[in-house]
């Protein structure tokens, strides 16, 4: 039966038309030819599928979700057009178990059909089933071998599932393949492919074999960088560094220390003789800064303070705000140098070197003391290091240079304001003694010097931002945006703007701006996530493997990203307040909402407005976070705490939630995984999550099926089991600052009042910022006084 029967010709190049509508994105028009073919033909499913994916393409989405389902109970079964567009309304939704089961379906019915196997295989790399990847990638070049992207598609899969010796024999006998039927392979493509051969051959039979993979393939390579870094890394591994590829190497790039880092250890030469060998490369190389600082880090030890004494006058001479980080390094492998270098600096502020030197020696002892976490020693060089600079330039100011270019022959004098980068020390300074307000205005001043720079333009958000003063801040953002701040952040996915935003938020009282700040940046992280998408089809038309096993295994890694976490934990945190009850001053949001309804001039809420235009409004979902049901609020932080990479304190967090939605054995399993970590951190944990899982099995809800009680019943027997492996640690484990941080957002009352004066009474002044955010979500905003009262004794400027 074909699902075209009883179609004239006109209504068959009617049906044709709608595919081609839809891929020029004439959705209107594609509409237009589906209702004149359901004007005769009123229950053809194939037709009724093409105008639903056509609805949702233009933004009424429920509406075409709604057509499809009705479409399915009139698809051709021998036909695979239904199925297949339930799949892609299904990704367009970001479901991805629904789309990957849809293109199994519709493969199932036509087993030949490229697109959907293709498409397949894409949902099935999107949701990392990479064997079923595998599978269908073989599977579409049984069916098609002349095309090599389904030769680069299962070479990518078998990489994917850590068959990486099969990899590169699947790139092999491609190649071979090709030069048997003549098919050209154009040298770019080539390149590509023996690269990632290489790197295939690396990770299946380790360094040797692929040296020779690549010495035998070195002349179809073109990127001869890359290729030498590769010879000279692989080299080093296989424990005979190749000193040829280093030779070749120092010409292109002489400044990469992991090379010449590669390259001592695999020599494991004597301090002399390395010594002499870097005196060569320094006489060939003087403006490589690298050849210098290596006879530092493992060259004789007598004579590491003559080296390091150059590298700092030079660096001094040249202004170099970075040198306490250029050492950092040196400092790790030799940590004794460290307080000699100090003193170094200390004693030549007491010598008469010019004031110019003793600014930038001031900058070096700043981060020397941030580093140490003395903070007030760090303001006293921030505050010296600015003042002598002031000084310097009123002095310059005085006293011209004398020229003959003017009448009166004087000029400008040939010297500078103060740096920028000296405020902005002298601002984070103050921030670290807890001097927010001073630190905003002092880079508020920086700013206003050059409006141009926008590393000073986003250090003066943050501040304004860290303060509370959202106007100065959303002020400071609109030099460089066109767009109002708030819609510009997210779709500029500046993560940082917003976490510092909701940080502020959350330690101001506003839990509802700042659960909608914390969860558009767990959106940012989700739409680069789906950004990938359009990739995994780009790069194997662009034989772009080795990058493509890249991006697949970073984007793999994204949810293990600071941002990620802390967004996933403080929008949880923040939820499961508002879950358990507690009382949530609204009137921040409302008047939020109420100034960017006014700013766009229509209400949100208005459902004639474009989906297009859509997304540049206000998202007052925040709002409506308070109009779900528990159970859907408890769903909604478990999707966000699903979305990041595990940690104790992840699991932890989702060990709870599942027990508000009483899962307890879901519960049970996670709290058996922190048991077994077997750090005093996972078991304080396990042990408040277990204490919760006391509560609510307790006094199970009403309404409960007679399965679900016994299954109730059957979790606290299993919890039971576990208390003689959690109960008591709580009181025996003394915890660091830090640690009090993790473990806080899983407590409440007085317990999280009980950790958070730990850090009141060690923390730093960041830390103690942290705590306070903590501290209004559990709604003990009251105790604030007493809490900042605390960290003045240590910091007498705290938020004053």
């Amino acid at each position: 039966m074909n699902h075209l029967d009883g179609f004239s010709q006109k209504e068959k190049n009617l049906f044709k038309e709608i595919f081609k509508h839809h891929d020029l994105n004439h959705n209107k028009k594609g509409i237009k030819v589906c209702d004149q073919i359901l004007e005769s033909h009123h229950n053809h499913g194939e037709t009724m599928a093409m105008k639903a994916l056509l609805l949702h393409s233009m933004g009424r989405k429920e509406e075409g979700r709604q057509l499809a389902r009705e479409a399915e109970q009139y698809a051709c079964k021998t036909c695979h057009i239904v199925p297949h567009v339930n799949g892609l309304i299904a990704r367009n939704d970001k479901d991805y178990v629904r789309a990957v089961a849809c293109y199994k379906a519709a493969s199932l019915i036509e087993k030949t059909n490229q697109q959907v196997a293709r498409d397949l295989s894409m949902m099935q790399a999107m949701s990392r089933d990479f064997d079923a990847f595998l599978d269908t990638r073989r599977r579409m070049l049984t069916l098609r071998t002349r095309d090599r992207q389904n030769w680069y598609g299962v070479a990518v899969g078998q990489y994917l599932t850590g068959a990486f010796g099969d990899a590169a024999n699947t790139i092999d006998q491609l190649i071979q393949a090709e030069a048997q039927t003549k098919a050209e392979i154009t040298p770019v493509e080539l390149s590509h492919l023996r690269m990632f051969e290489v790197v295939c051959n690396m990770k299946a039979h380790g360094p040797e074999a692929a040296l020779a993979s690549l010495d035998q393939h070195r002349g179809d390579i073109l990127d001869q960088y890359q290729a030498t870094r590769l010879r000279l890394q692989l080299s080093c591994d296989a424990g005979a560094p190749d000193m040829v590829s280093f030779e070749q190497f120092m010409q292109l790039n002489p400044d990469d220390i992991e090379a010449h880092e590669m390259v001592v250890k695999a020599l494991a030469e004597s301090p002399a003789d390395l010594a002499s060998r870097y005196d060569d490369l320094i006489a060939r190389y003087p403006r490589s800064h690298v050849t210098r600082f290596i006879p530092a880090l493992y060259g004789p030890e007598g004579s590491v303070m003559t080296v390091v004494t150059a590298l700092v006058k030079k660096s001094i001479a040249k202004r170099s705000p970075s040198l306490y980080r250029e050492l950092a390094r040196l400092y790790a492998v030799r940590p004794h140098v460290r307080p000699l270098v100090r003193q170094y600096a200390v004693d030549q502020l007491e010598t008469d070197a010019p004031d110019e030197t003793k600014v930038w020696l001031h900058v070096y002892l700043h981060h020397h003391a941030m580093a140490d976490a003395d903070a007030p020693t760090a303001l006293s060089h921030a505050e010296a290091a600015l003042g002598l600079a002031r000084e310097l330039f009123e002095r310059a100011k005085e006293y011209p240079s004398v020229g003959d270019n003017d009448d009166d022959g004087l000029v400008d004098a040939d010297v500078a304001e103060p740096h920028l980068v000296l405020y902005e020390l002298l601002g984070t300074a103050l921030k670290h003694n807890g001097a927010i307000r001073e630190a905003a205005e002092t880079l508020e001043a920086a700013r206003r010097m050059d409006p141009n720079d926008r590393f000073m333009n986003t250090v003066a958000y943050h501040a304004w931002a860290r303060l509370g003063d959202f106007r100065a801040a959303d002020e400071t953002l609109r030099a460089f945006i066109r767009d109002e701040p708030d819609i510009c952040v997210v779709e500029l996915q500046n993560q940082h703007f917003k976490v510092t935003t909701a940080r502020s938020r959350t330690r101001a009282g506003e839990l509802l701006l700042a659960l909608r700040d914390y969860r558009d940046v767990t959106r940012m992280f989700a739409a680069m996530r789906e950004d990938e998408f359009d990739f995994h089809h780009f790069a194997l038309r662009k034989h772009a493997l080795t990058e493509y096993v890249q991006l697949v295994e970073y984007e793999t890694s994204l949810g293990a990203h600071k941002y990620a976490r802390g967004a996933a934990m403080g929008f949880a945190d923040i939820a499961m307040a508002i879950i358990n009850g507690a009382e949530i001053d609204t009137t921040a949001a409302k008047a939020y909402v109420a100034e960017y309804e006014e700013i766009y001039g229509r209400q949100l809420k208005n459902e004639s407005v474009p989906d297009a235009n859509r997304e540049r409004e206000p998202d007052p979902s925040f709002l409506g976070f308070l109009d779900m049901s528990p159970a859907a609020q408890l769903a909604e932080v478990q999707t966000v705490l699903r979305a990041v990479a595990h940690t104790d304190q992840t699991q932890a967090m989702e060990a709870i939630v599942e027990l508000r939605m009483f899962k307890p054995m879901v519960a049970l399993k996670l709290v058996k995984r922190l048991i077994a970590a077997g750090d005093a951190v996972s078991s304080f944990m396990a042990e408040i999550v277990y204490h919760v899982a006391m509560e609510v099995l307790a006094e199970p809800p009403a309404g409960l099926s007679a399965t679900e009680q016994r299954l109730m019943a059957m979790a606290k027997m299993q919890f039971a089991k576990v208390e003689k492996d959690v109960v008591g640690t709580a009181a025996a484990t003394q915890l660091t600052v830090a640690e009090c941080l993790t473990v806080a957002p899983l407590t409440a009352g007085e317990q999280r009042w009980d950790l958070l004066c730990q850090v009141s009474a060690a923390g730093t002044v960041q830390q103690c910022l942290r705590a306070l955010e903590l501290l209004h979500v559990a709604g003990l905003g009251g105790r604030e006084r007493e809490f900042v009262e605390a960290v003045r004794s240590r910091y007498p400027r705290f938020l004053v």
